[in-house]
Parts: C-alpha cells; sequence; structure tokens
C-alpha cells in the first residue's frame, strides 16, 4: 500500500485554512504544490469543501433571533425535565424491582407450600373456581395462619408499586 501522504502537507492546509494560499505564500512551495500529488489533492479538497460551505451558508435562510431564543428556551427546558425526572425513573425502577422481588418470593413460598397439597389443587376444575369453598378447604390445609398474612401484605406492595409506577411512568 502507497502512502501518500507529504511532510509539507500540513504546511499547505496552515495557508489554506489561514486564506493566505496562493497569493502570500512562497514560490518554492508552489512549485512543491505542482510537483506533489498529495498535496496537490490537499488543495483541491480543501478548496471544494470551502466553496460548498460558502455555498450552503448562503442557501440557507438566516433565522430570526425570537426562534433561536425560543430554541434555546425549549431545549433549557428539555433539559430541566430530564433532571426533575431522574428521580422519579429511580423511583419506577426500584418499584418494578420490589415488584419482581415480591412476585418471587410468593411464587416460591407457594410452591414450597403447595408441594404437598398439588393433588388437591388438580382435582378442582377451572369451573369450580367461582365455588370458593373447594379451594378454601385446598388452601387452608396447604397454608398456616402466616400465609394468609403474608398474601396480602403482598398483594399491597405490588399494588402500590404498580400505582408507583404508573405514575413514574405518566411523566411529561
Amino acid at each position: 500500500m502507497k502512502s501518500n501522504e507529504c511532510a509539507r502537507e500540513s504546511e499547505v492546509l496552515a495557508l489554506l485554512t489561514s486564506g493566505l494560499w496562493p497569493h502570500r505564500c512562497d514560490p518554492e512551495l508552489r512549485t512543491h504544490v505542482n510537483e506533489c500529488r498529495a498535496c496537490q489533492d490537499a488543495v483541491v479538497l480543501k478548496l471544494a469543501f470551502r466553496q460548498a460551505l460558502v455555498a450552503s451558508r448562503l442557501a440557507a435562510p438566516p433565522l430570526s433571533p425570537s426562534l433561536l431564543w425560543w430554541r434555546a428556551q425549549l431545549r433549557r427546558r428539555h433539559n430541566d425535565a430530564q433532571k426533575i425526572a431522574r428521580p422519579f425513573t429511580a423511583a419506577y425502577q426500584f418499584a418494578l424491582a420490589v415488584n419482581l422481588l415480591a412476585g418471587t418470593a410468593l411464587g416460591v413460598l407457594l410452591l414450597r407450600r403447595l408441594g404437598g397439597s398439588a393433588s388437591a389443587l388438580s382435582s378442582i376444575s377451572p369451573f369450580d373456581i367461582l365455588h370458593l369453598a373447594p379451594l378454601w378447604t385446598s388452601v387452608s390445609y396447604a397454608f398456616s395462619w402466616n400465609s394468609l398474612v403474608l398474601i396480602p401484605c403482598a398483594v399491597a406492595v405490588a399494588l402500590l408499586s404498580g400505582v408507583a409506577m404508573y405514575l413514574a411512568a405518566e411523566q411529561p
């Protein structure tokens, strides 16, 4: 692979950037640019980019100061809203984690407690769910009174964290 770099290319680019090319440069440097392919390419590209920049600036209509002020205010308000929303996002993530942890813990507890009475629950048909007596008898054998207190607490935590997630998701 050939290297198309020249040691004097940075000097040529500096003259192009400062606007001194070709009128105020060294005649020896101009001669070098005529002989060096890398420097010729650099000059052509830099001049083409400069012309494109000037053309695009002329083509774009100038923005009114009130529009610029309005955009700056909008950007500032958006940044402020994001700063304010950070604690709500953290609360949303915390509530989601608590909800997942409570659901997992309740599921593990139910699996442990119902391990011996799974046959009693499997004998209940889906249509008997509306009749709570068979369900209550199978559940009352499987759970202790601690579980009867734990389940409403877990449901309350799930509902409160669900409300917190809903309120956090309703960001402006």
